[in-house]
């Protein structure tokens, strides 16, 4: 029958699926565009479905590279997976629920690596399946 997965297997699980879903929709994903923000670049795109998001990256000043992913127009209290990765390397994965507007903000930060920190970003909702994903440069 069907077994709880514990604590660790959830990890795996999710960063797995996030993988697989980052490498499925940025190869899927439509032009975004790109603007250059105070310290940093904005991309912005549409998702499979309905919503939109916006990924803003910027270096702070404490050896940091700050990310913030946003989704909006999708439906609201959705739970949304959402995954962060720096030149490849995942630094988040998680799980927020989008406000009764339908729109949800994850921010994190990484070490800056040096040199260009290519930054991706994957967002599922799990309830309609749709997927977000985008990249920006810093």
């Amino acid at each position: 029958m069907y077994r709880i997965l514990g604590d660790r297997s959830r990890t795996i699980a999710i960063v797995v699926v996030g993988l697989i879903l980052f490498a499925g929709a940025a190869s899927a994903a439509p032009a975004s565009a790109a603007l250059t923000v105070r310290g940093g670049v904005s991309r912005t795109g549409s998702c499979s479905l309905a919503a939109s998001w916006k990924l803003v990256v910027k270096r702070s000043g404490s050896g940091s590279v700050v990310v913030k992913i946003s989704v909006s127009g999708g439906p609201a209290r959705h739970r949304w997976t959402v995954f962060l990765d720096d030149n490849g390397s995942g630094f988040y994965a998680g799980s927020r629920k989008a406000n009764t507007s339908g729109n949800l903000t994850v921010s994190a930060s990484t070490a800056d690596l040096g040199g260009s920190d290519v930054i991706g970003a994957a967002a599922s909702d799990r309830a309609t399946g749709e997927t977000c994903s985008g990249r920006a440069t810093i």
